[in-house]
């Protein structure tokens, strides 16, 4: 057996293979980009990855470029609220847990926001389901005199 330190040796892997080439051109890309910081336990994901500048990009992750909005916020609070617990994999858990998120990210599959959508499928005539007078936004789900009764 010959050792030889510090040797560094350059093969040709990858040659003419068209594939192979994308996937180096991918993994150099990779290395670029600034990417978020992962849980252990995330790791086992079998999931879309998800960069750091795509994400802020998203529509609710638009809070994050507001400071002032982040100090108004009860963190302790929302994260109580939120805990996700990644050992439990109740279904229920799980429609609450999307459930509180859509209501913190104004998800909620509301008349306006289902217009933003689809705007060939709603027009201007539909109002919300439970009282027929405004229109079905965020903020008169909350306000809704209909919505109160119910709940």
């Amino acid at each position: 057996m010959l050792a030889v330190p510090h040797l560094k040796v350059k093969i040709k892997a990858h040659g003419d293979n068209e594939n192979n080439k994308t996937v180096d051109k991918l993994a150099k890309l990779g290395i670029n980009k600034e990417t978020l910081m992962v849980e252990d336990a995330l790791l086992l994901y079998n999931g879309t990855i998800c960069w750091r500048d795509e994400f802020m990009l998203l529509n609710r992750s638009l809070i994050y470029q507001q400071p002032e909005l982040l100090e108004l916020i009860d963190w302790k609070m929302s994260l109580k609220l939120n805990c996700i617990n990644q050992y439990d994999t109740l279904f229920e858990d799980h429609y609450l847990q999307s459930f509180r998120i859509k209501i913190c990210c104004n998800e909620l599959p509301t008349c306006a926001n289902l217009k933003k959508r689809k705007t060939e499928l709603y027009d201007d005539r539909w109002k919300c389901n439970f009282c027929g007078i405004e229109e079905e936004t965020y903020d008169h789900l909350w306000q809704c005199y209909k919505i109160k009764d119910i709940v």
